[in-house]
């Protein structure tokens, strides 16, 4: 019996592509059944809509809202006193607009057919740690998904242990993998052949995480030649270096970008 996997890359608003992508198998492909979502960083949020199959709020959101260019959210005025102030406060996303905007449905997340896990990382130790939507703590693990170090100066604990973002973990495929899933469809904010560089400036920080992060290029970039050498993987990615950073507050663009990603999936589609 085949088991289906759709694992999706982080990116912070590089997520913007996939979440076009998702809202349109959402619309056009409705019965595909995936039996495994597996989401990191920014991408946990339009994959958690996609799990609840909530594509009007999805879709509203990225097209018809402006939460996304709002300084609550990202202001680069806030660097000089970033220790105070969060550079970016997912706090706004995810105890404002998600909860009571453009809500999403936790009772159909926790109940959902598929199983969505989310990849975060330990704070202290940089153990790669997986959250489900069976665990009740799974809205929890999507913001810590979020909370990248620097530019998020608050703290996030779960069952009494910090997390952070899982930047270790861009592509979860290894989820996918673990899960047993004999089909593996890929939705990667990046273009074929990209590669990660090193990261020196972390490799001297005596913090467990940064001393990771100084090797995140070493298993992105072989899960990413793994990824391309797989014939049998359905992978859908940009032709061309998105017009997006994982840092960006240009509304017109990341429309852009989503109405991109949106496209792209239907090609993708009729291309199987």
């Amino acid at each position: 019996m085949t088991k289906r996997a759709l694992v999706i890359e982080g990116g912070g608003f590089r997520s913007a592509y996939a979440a076009g992508a998702l809202l349109h198998l959402l619309k056009e492909a409705p019965d595909l059944h995936f039996d495994v979502v597996a989401a990191n960083s920014a991408s946990v949020i339009p994959a958690a809509f996609f799990v609840t199959r909530q594509a009007k709020e999805l879709e509203e959101f990225w097209l018809k809202d402006d939460a996304l260019a709002s300084p609550k959210f990202l202001s680069f005025w806030r660097i000089p006193i970033s220790w105070l102030k969060p550079l970016i406060n997912i706090d706004y996303f995810f105890h404002d607009i998600f909860r009571y905007r453009y809500r999403l449905d936790l009772e159909k997340l926790h109940e959902a057919k598929t199983e969505f896990y989310v990849t975060v990382m330990h704070h202290a130790t940089g153990t790669r740690t997986d959250f489900s939507n069976r665990d009740p703590e799974i809205y929890e693990a999507m913001r810590a998904s979020c909370a990248v170090p620097w530019a998020y100066n608050r703290k996030i604990y779960i069952r009494g242990e910090r997390y952070i973002d899982g930047f270790f973990d861009s592509i979860p495929l290894r989820i996918a993998l673990e899960k047993g899933c004999t089909e593996i469809w890929i939705i990667s904010t990046r273009p074929k052949g990209y590669r990660k560089g090193r990261l020196k400036i972390f490799e001297k920080i005596p913090v467990q995480n940064c001393r990771l992060l100084s090797k995140r290029h070493l298993y992105y970039n072989k899960t990413a030649w793994d990824i391309e050498q797989n014939p049998d993987y359905k992978i859908l990615r940009p032709k061309e270096k998105l017009s997006v950073a994982r840092f960006s507050n240009d509304l017109k663009k990341l429309r852009e970008v989503f109405l991109q990603g949106k496209k792209e999936m239907e090609g993708f589609l009729k291309s199987l």
